[in-house]
């Protein structure tokens, strides 16, 4: 079997390549595969000319498959499929993923992934870490729990810095200045920690934000408030502003404490989320299995 994929990150498709043959799509958009695996990207987003070129190649790979009559395992990962595409898709062999426990019928979940990490892999970086909290991500969206957590920490603790990345209401990035609360780009190798948000949907039906994951690897602790009502197991909960002062004190020694502690929640309670598993249940969808 040949694994054709397309939008996918290389770590994930260097882990099933252990195991199938995979053809990367987007170096090599016109090979020959047996199934198509497609991490879709909302075609309502953006307009840049990088995105309109990714949009072409992916409705060109799903016209291919669903002209050759090819299995298509599309990930949804931003739960951004509309119903229209989604009735021209369920019409041919389609099977529908997304990262979210409870929500769509005729949807199969698969969770965002991370790669474990032992105590020698975790590098211990802790000058070169200016903010103590940091935020990516849509703020709009989720600007009642950005307030709920990262203002209300700013506000009690101004002398400590907050960043977030993304644009919001210039009332309201204005007010945020006041509590030393700042919007730039930023990496997350510049933060302490982060606390993961969602909106009140995201909450209910389990959708773990895949910035978790990319946080976790870049070494900044990631903090899951108890609105996620499925993942409360994950690492240190997230209760106050208090709680995060300690943890800022106490970060030179306990930093990398509390990262092993969240991959050893997530190995015991979310071995699913681990990239080998996901993987595997990649692969055996791709089989019919």
């Amino acid at each position: 079997m040949t694994l054709g994929m397309l939008n996918c990150d290389s770590v994930l498709m260097n882990e099933i390549k252990k195991h199938v043959a995979v053809v990367d799509l987007d170096r090599d958009p016109g090979t020959n595969c047996d199934v198509f695996f497609i991490d879709f990207s909302p075609t309502t987003s953006d307009k840049t000319p990088e995105k309109a070129a990714k949009i072409v190649r992916q409705v060109d790979a799903l016209e291919a498959a669903v002209k050759k009559r090819k299995m298509v395992l599309l990930f949804d990962r931003y739960l951004s499929l509309t119903s229209k595409e989604y009735d021209w898709l369920k019409k041919s062999n389609t099977r529908f993923l997304e990262p979210a426990l409870n929500n769509r019928t005729n949807f199969t979940y698969l969770p965002f992934w991370y790669v474990p990490k032992t105590l020698d892999e975790i590098m211990i970086s802790d000058s070169s870490r200016p903010y103590v909290l940091g935020y990516k991500g849509n703020v709009s969206d989720r600007i009642k729990s950005f307030e709920s957590y990262y203002v209300s920490f700013a506000k009690i603790y101004p002398n400590y810095k907050v960043v977030y990345d993304k644009s919001i209401e210039r009332v309201k990035e204005e007010e945020y200045k006041n509590y030393n609360i700042e919007r730039k780009s930023f990496d997350y190798t510049d933060c302490k920690y982060t606390i993961i948000l969602g909106t009140h949907r995201e909450y209910n039906i389990g959708y773990l934000d895949s910035f978790t994951f990319k946080a976790l690897h870049s070494n900044c602790v990631p903090l899951i408030p108890l609105d996620h009502r499925y993942f409360g197991n994950i690492g240190w909960k997230y209760w106050t502003a208090e709680d995060l002062k300690y943890l800022h004190n106490q970060y030179e020694k306990a930093h990398v404490g509390l990262l092993l502690e969240v991959y050893d929640s997530l190995d015991r309670f979310y071995p699913e989320m681990k990239i080998q598993n996901v993987a595997e249940s990649i692969i055996r969808l791709a089989k019919g299995s």
